[in-house]
């Protein structure tokens, strides 16, 4: 049998991680990927976001594969976020930008003619965010880089790159910025 003083397993679990699981990848400025790529997944990134990072500016970019439960995965952002940027990365089942645009457009009118809040965690909840399409999703990032930078010196915000939706596009993500 092992023994274990309680205070190593402490140290031991505070330098543990998860790779791709809300891993920092900058910090400044923040940038995290989290592999959450399910309806359950995204629901606690949602969560963790409103909770930790509610007076950022939060940028998400966001892909997943097309037999996923996208419209159900996409309602967890709702109110959570500022910015989201649709884009693909190269993989056989990618759903297209384009798809989950319309998705997370039919998802917002839906939301609007039930009148629902959208904050379900009773935490306030952040207007409707600007979305794109971005067909190539480093050059996106580059450009929200050089937009944050011109921003910076204006405004003092708190700014969160995030990217999420799929294990593979985490993955990929995490190769080319790391």
């Amino acid at each position: 049998a092992l023994i274990w003083e309680e205070e190593e397993l402490y140290a031991g679990l505070a330098k543990a991680n998860w790779m791709g699981r809300l891993e920092t990848l900058r910090e400044e400025p923040l940038t995290i990927i989290d592999a959450a790529h399910n309806p359950e997944g995204m629901a606690s990134l949602g969560a963790y976001l409103a909770e930790h990072y509610s007076d950022h500016q939060i940028t998400v970019f966001f892909s997943a594969l097309q037999d996923k439960a996208i419209e159900q995965m996409l309602v967890s952002l709702q109110g959570k976020i500022d910015k989201l940027i649709f884009t693909q990365f190269d993989f056989p089942r990618v759903a297209t930008a384009e798809s989950n645009l319309k998705t997370w457009e039919t998802l917002s009118q839906e939301s609007a003619m039930s009148n629902q809040a959208v904050s379900i965690d009773g935490k306030g909840s952040k207007p409707e965010p600007k979305t794109m399409v971005a067909a190539d999703w480093y050059q996106a990032y580059q450009e929200e880089l050089k937009l944050f930078e011109k921003l910076a010196e204006i405004e003092k915000k708190k700014q969160l790159f995030l990217f999420t939706g799929s294990l593979y596009f985490v993955s990929e993500v995490r190769n080319r910025l790391m």
